[in-house]
């Protein structure tokens, strides 16, 4: 059988004229163990939620048990406050109350200076459900903090939320709440970045901003040496580019002005014919090996007597005109070839 347990608490003597806070949350049943000054108990709040969801709201809180002890005679129990919400704190139970003007005016004049709950309990002394509650002067159960102490620690705390979340004076507990779990989101998701980071600066996650920030000056700073030693690679094989098509280009000259001293029929065709040596040596002075001489032994010699030696520039402008005629046929031709075809037309 369930047994119906009443106690209360004591209050500090207020400072002479201070005025009362009145408050909105009151604390019902500390955490834990606890016992009344008078021998009663001891009580356990085994599980704070359950004994919550197994109180049924709203319910009274009246003068020194009024409500209880009015019954057995029919006198009067006006309430003086309702407690619409529990909550548990730590392992204690707590109550918002909504108190009635002339409760109000109760707490505000401290015409009281405890509250004391009424609970069912096991035989073993757990605590089991809220009944309600009474105002009252007679001091019992010292675990509870006095009523006018605790609404200003609860406000003090509100308001020190509101001021560091940057919220408004009016704003609830309700608003701090969820200003507390965005803070929380927001430091988690920092702290998520902050790990991605130090990864990718080639850090273990969980270093500091200062060890990120020095990662990622050493990472720029490499950075730029390899940029700088990049340029000045990307200068340097420009130079040797230069140098080579230089080279390949006097290797080019010699090659066909050698060809020209030796008669070949080229010397209307030196500059084309640098530029090929200059991309294909092997190509062009296989072409130009094949070429006639026109000196000695050459186009000359073949010549019939008092015609006169023929003239390079002529025969080279002649071979071009026919590699064009032949092209535009379809056909291709080199360049000796077609000195060879017009030396042995003059010939003929």
């Amino acid at each position: 059988m369930n047994r119906i347990a009443t106690l209360s608490m004591q209050l500090p003597d207020a400072p002479a004229g201070a005025p009362a806070a009145v408050p909105e949350w009151i604390q019902l049943v500390p955490a834990g163990t606890f016992k009344g000054r008078d021998g009663r108990g001891p009580w356990t709040v085994a599980n704070a939620a359950a004994v919550i969801a197994a109180s049924e709201l709203p319910f009274v809180i009246d003068e020194a048990h009024a409500t209880d002890l009015g019954a057995k005679d029919g006198s009067a129990a006006p309430a003086r406050g309702w407690v619409e919400e529990l909550e548990a704190r730590q392992g204690a139970i707590w109550g918002r109350v909504s108190w009635t003007p002339t409760g109000q005016a109760l707490l505000a004049e401290r015409a009281y200076r405890g509250i004391s709950p009424t609970f069912t309990h096991a035989k073993d002394g757990q605590v089991l459900r809220l009944l309600r509650a009474a105002l009252t002067n007679v001091p019992n159960l010292t675990q509870l903090p006095a009523l006018n102490h605790q609404e200003p620690d609860h406000m003090d705390l509100l308001a020190e939320l509101r001021q560091l979340h940057g919220l408004p004076a009016d704003a609830n507990e309700a608003a701090a709440l969820n200003a507390c779990r965005t803070a929380h989101q927001a430091v988690a998701e920092h702290g998520t970045a902050l790990n991605a980071i130090a990864e990718a600066a080639g850090l273990s996650p969980g270093q500091d901003a200062s060890a990120i920030a020095g990662a990622i000056t050493t990472a720029r700073n490499a950075a730029g040496e390899a940029g700088r030693m990049a340029g000045e690679l990307t200068s340097l094989q420009s130079q040797l580019t230069a140098l080579k098509t230089e080279r390949a280009k006097e290797k080019a000259e010699q090659v066909v002005d050698a060809a020209i001293r030796d008669g070949k029929p080229i010397k209307a065709l030196r500059s084309h014919y640098i530029a090929r040596h200059a991309q294909d040596p092997a190509s062009v002075e296989a072409e130009l090996a094949g070429l006639p001489a026109l000196n000695a032994g050459g186009i000359t010699s073949r010549t019939e007597a008092g015609a006169g030696a023929a003239d390079p520039q002529q025969v080279a402008m002649q071979a071009q005109q026919l590699q064009d005629k032949e092209r535009a046929a379809g056909r291709e031709i080199n360049m000796a070839e077609a000195v060879q075809r017009v030396v042995a037309g003059a010939a003929a």
